[in-house]
């Protein structure tokens, strides 16, 4: 789905069961359900959902510069909510574009996800994964 040149991708992880205590998870792409330019250099994305993941961007032809992508679970007035209360999460990276080269954003690793006694160890080409349901991305390029 784009809107304005954004391509983006959610790389969703998901339980294959989840009855065992260490299930297999596997990736899938997850298209958003909608994109929009909620702001002067603000691109918002909905996913529809809540899940584990991370993003992958396909900026377009000749992009440089940096991205900051914003993920979070909950929304408060139209945005992403950067200070969720509790366990629900908000995360923010920032990623270097080279062109049109497909980039996969993932937030730095948060010990809630990989200390606890229950995480679920997910391949470590997979990156970091978090749940979120909408994304913020501020300087895309276009």
């Amino acid at each position: 789905m784009s809107a304005r040149g954004v391509r983006v991708l959610a790389l969703i992880g998901l339980l294959s069961s989840i009855a065992a205590p260490a299930a297999p998870v596997r990736l899938f792409p997850q298209a958003p359900v909608a994109i929009t330019n909620s702001a002067p250099g603000l691109v918002a994305v909905d996913f529809g959902r809540v899940a584990f993941g991370n993003l992958r961007l396909t900026p377009p032809p000749g992009a440089t510069g940096t991205v900051t992508v914003h993920f979070g679970e909950a929304s408060a007035a139209g945005r992403i909510n950067r200070q969720p209360p509790g366990t629900v999460r908000y995360a923010r990276a920032e990623v270097a574009l080279q062109g049109e080269t497909p980039v996969v954003v993932a937030p730095p690793a948060d010990k809630r996800n990989t200390t606890h006694p229950s995480a679920v160890r997910t391949p470590a080409d997979w990156g970091v994964v978090l749940p979120f349901r909408w994304v913020e991305i501020e300087g895309w390029p276009g």
